[in-house]
Order: structure tokens, then C-alpha cells, then sequence
């Protein structure tokens, strides 16, 4: 599998460390500058409320989602060494 991966580490949130975007095949942006310009924009125009915590099922899904997530990151890395 051969995606390309942006990073973004510093995302503006005092609760998000990093975010992780995967680029679509299909994307008429190549030029690796104007994917991360693009992927900052991205992340600034999120509109993600201070201080939510969520429900039970919310904190739920994102354990799973982190689970998961890491995972593919994983296979991800070992497919690529």
C-alpha cells in the first residue's frame, strides 16, 4: 500500500497533539508545500469546541478509533520498512 501521509504537529488545540492526514490518490495537489499549506488550513478551519468530553459511547468510539488508528499506522510503518 503506497499513501502519501501528511503530519501536521502542531495543530493550534490544547487537546490535539498532532493529526495525521491521508492524502487522496487522486488529488490534483502534488507539490508537497501546497499539500501541508492545505492540510494546515484544514485543521485551523475545524471548528472543535474547548472543553467537550463527550458521552460514554463518544469516549468509546474514540478508544476504538485509537485502537484502530494506531494499528493501521503500525501495519502501515512495517509495510513500508
Amino acid at each position: 500500500v503506497n499513501k502519501n501521509i501528511i503530519e501536521i504537529n502542531e495543530t493550534g488545540s490544547d487537546c490535539f497533539e498532532r493529526a495525521i492526514l491521508f492524502v487522496r490518490p487522486g488529488s490534483p495537489v502534488r507539490d508537497r508545500d501546497q499539500l501541508s499549506h492545505k492540510a494546515r488550513d484544514y485543521i485551523a478551519g475545524l471548528n472543535i469546541r474547548r472543553g467537550y468530553t463527550g458521552g460514554k459511547l463518544s469516549s468509546g468510539l474514540l478508544v476504538l478509533f485509537s485502537v484502530i488508528f494506531g494499528s493501521a499506522v503500525t501495519a502501515l510503518v512495517f509495510l513500508l520498512i
